[in-house]
């Protein structure tokens, strides 16, 4: 079988790694590295072939299998109802970055992208004492678009529709292992224009200011 080195960025910079890939008829497999102090690691997609009512090249993601060193780590499985759907550019939905900043690369993959190119991704942080993945599910109720590890932050943002104008952007940080608000602003549209609501938190106080904006000034910055 043919090693391919991919090094294609996604949009949110999620790809900007070499990865090796190997298609399967009822696998894939992508390796990567983690940590440099660590061996590489394997993640072996498996499909669902059976599951009826998808489009044409579609397929859920039945589970992945994790092995490193030539050993099973684990297995990451996915319910029906829950499995990310992916087309023939299924490397895509998989990468790896450091999500919470901890020095490691942990694994993501895409849940869903929305009809503007937003995209929400199962989050798996890597357990250092542990060596495996654990699921971080609030994670993905989030629409990613950056992580500033330099920062601390991850900065989410979802568009809505109305050319734009209805939208979420929010800015989280890392708290003890937790992903916590510091700011989230979004517009809706309401009698002749819209509605912006940012939501701010400062030593665990929450602010809350609602602004009426004019349907020609909507991408007006606050």
């Amino acid at each position: 079988m043919l090693n391919t080195v991919l090094t294609r960025s996604t949009r949110v910079a999620l790809l900007a790694l070499a990865l090796l890939s190997v298609s399967a008829a009822q696998s894939s497999r992508v390796v990567g590295i983690i940590h440099r102090s660590l061996p590489p690691f394997e993640f072996l997609v498996y499909f669902d072939n059976n599951r009826g009512g998808l489009a044409e090249g579609a397929e859920p993601i039945d589970h992945i299998e994790v092995r490193s060193a030539g050993r099973h780590i684990q297995t990451i499985h996915f319910a029906p109802q829950d499995a990310p759907i992916v087309d023939g550019r299924w490397v895509e939905a998989l990468s790896l970055r450091d999500v919470d900043c901890d020095g490691y690369k942990d694994l993501l993959v895409r849940k869903a992208a929305g009809i503007h190119g937003d995209d929400w991704y199962y989050l798996y942080r890597f357990n250092r004492a542990r060596g495996v993945f654990v699921a971080y599910p609030r994670f993905s109720s989030l629409p990613l678009k950056n992580v500033n590890c330099g920062a601390n932050i991850v900065t989410t943002y979802v568009n809505s529709g109305a050319a734009g104008c209805a939208y979420e952007s929010g800015t989280y940080h890392w708290v003890d292992g937790e992903l916590l608000p510091m700011r989230i602003e979004s517009q809706e549209v309401t009698d002749g224009g819209f509605i912006r609501i940012i939501r701010s938190w400062s030593t665990g106080t929450e602010t809350v200011v609602k602004q009426i904006v004019d349907a020609h000034d909507c991408h007006r910055p606050n």
